[in-house]
């Protein structure tokens, strides 16, 4: 028979289960996200007595998006949804944009929180950068190879000119004084350039998605590689085009000769690709000869990824990116134990990476041409289907899967995204049609963010259940 101690002891554990299921279910979650944001925004609110000096901001910040981003993670998992769209999420509402939006006295994400953290950020790229370069693995890659360049030109046949015809018509010609004027080649250059970002997708998110899933199937293989291939393609082609279309409309290129900034750009990529393979096979020696432990490995690749490219003005992603597919690669060395090594710290990469990514979506310009910015999403999806579909048409790879869940993979944009874009509003802010077809193209970004990694993921499930 139980004693009272017994009874005691039963009714505790029972308490402390329940207690668990609360503070980790949708609500408990929900709960400790208000009280992160409520702490952060007594921290945060000017003229309160509680704002934090220039040097206690950056910590402050990571240590917040570690919380945060962690709650934020786990309640999109409770609610069926990659722990990637939570992160993105956090960072809405936490941003500038909704702030302004919603008229909060208070912002969490503003741009001095972000550049206080800006050091952590680039680290945080850079490690997300050598985890994707290391699922390229060349073995396995190569004989898919022709599969993603069939991908790559499918993609941009069914995307590159539609999206151009279409901003061209609601940016340029609905409010051009004569329709000569609306088809100069200045202005079509600039429309494809706008239609190019169509084809930008997310390295990051996909590397996330399928990290947390733990995906290893045909499909992940090809659509991570195709989308490094379409980025780095993408990245020069879009440059060159929006350059010329720049200085035909004379758009703010500075003065600067159109060769020059054409050599600067084309430089600025093949430096970034040059240095990370070089710096791979460094990690890998490391990786593989020396007893260093893994956390100050990991410190150490993300460091000396940021060190370059900062010392050289390259791109962080770039060249950790061939980093870690040439130290992956490497026939004598095995850089198994650095790709461990970065794997084991994804998540607090994750949490403080993604929410800048989606505090820098502007919700604002979203909301302001929202129904071209969904039309274009959905002519962007439809054109990621028909490109894949007729990229695999004669495809033997597990084409039946493929024919029907590939496309979903290339729908997520992001960070690389959002870099063109940039450039964009750049290069045309002083043309009177360019912030209306930068704001379409953040609308779509926008939608793409939020809808893609969910798609992603089914593609993936899709694909696994077909392989097991």
């Amino acid at each position: 028979m139980p004693t009272n101690a017994d009874q005691l002891s039963a009714t505790m554990t029972s308490a402390r289960r329940t207690l668990g299921r609360t503070l980790h279910g949708p609500a408990g979650l929900m709960g400790m996200l208000g009280l992160l944001f409520f702490a952060a925004a007594l921290v945060r609110t000017e003229g309160a007595g509680g704002e934090l000096r220039e040097s206690a901001l950056g910590p402050f910040m990571v240590g917040w998006l570690l919380m945060a981003g962690w709650t934020a993670g786990r309640l999109a998992e409770r609610c069926a949804l990659p722990r990637v769209t939570g992160y993105l999420v956090l960072g809405l509402f936490a941003g500038a944009p909704a702030a302004a939006l919603l008229h909060l006295p208070f912002t969490i994400l503003d741009q001095r929180a972000i550049d206080s953290i800006e050091l952590v950020d680039d680290i945080a790229i850079a490690l997300i950068g050598l985890l994707a370069g290391s699922e390229i693995k060349l073995g396995t890659l190569r004989p898919h190879w022709r599969t993603a360049l069939r991908l790559l030109r499918g993609q941009a046949l069914f995307l590159v000119l539609p999206g151009a015809c279409l901003l061209w018509y609601f940016a340029i010609a609905r409010g051009a004084p004569s329709l000569d004027h609306a088809l100069s080649s200045s202005t079509i250059l600039a429309s494809i350039a706008g239609g190019l970002v169509l084809l930008a997708n997310s390295p990051a998110i996909m590397v996330a998605v399928i990290r947390e899933m733990g995906a290893h199937g045909s499909l992940a293989v090809l659509a991570l590689s195709t989308t490094i291939l379409k980025d780095i393609v993408l990245t020069v082609v879009f440059t060159a085009v929006l350059g010329i279309a720049a200085a035909g409309l004379g758009g703010v290129t500075g003065g600067t000769d159109l060769g020059t900034s054409l050599m600067g750009v084309g430089t600025h990529l093949v430096g970034s690709l040059v240095v990370g393979a070089l710096l791979g096979p460094a990690l890998a020696l490391v990786a593989s000869k020396t007893s260093i432990r893994d956390d100050a490995l990991t410190a150490l690749s993300a460091i000396a990824v940021v060190a370059l490219a900062s010392h050289y003005h390259l791109s962080v992603l770039l060249t950790s990116l061939a980093a870690g597919i040439v130290a992956t690669n490497l026939p004598r060395l095995d850089a198994s134990r650095l790709n461990h090594a970065t794997d084991s710290y994804l998540v607090p990469v994750l949490c403080v990476a993604f929410p800048l990514i989606g505090a820098a979506l502007d919700l604002q310009a979203a909301f302001a041409l929202a129904p071209v910015a969904v039309g274009l999403a959905l002519l962007r999806a439809g054109g990621l289907w028909a490109g894949c579909r007729l990229a695999i048409a004669a495809d033997s790879l597990n084409a039946a899967v493929l024919k029907r869940s590939v496309w979903m993979a290339f729908v997520p944009q992001a960070a690389v995204a959002l870099a063109l874009l940039s450039d964009f509003r750049s290069q045309l802010q002083e043309v009177a049609w360019g912030p209306t077809m930068h704001t379409m193209l953040v609308g779509m970004v926008v939608v793409n963010a939020l809808v893609g990694p969910m798609l992603l993921r089914t593609a993936l499930r899709r694909d696994e259940a077909s392989s097991a």
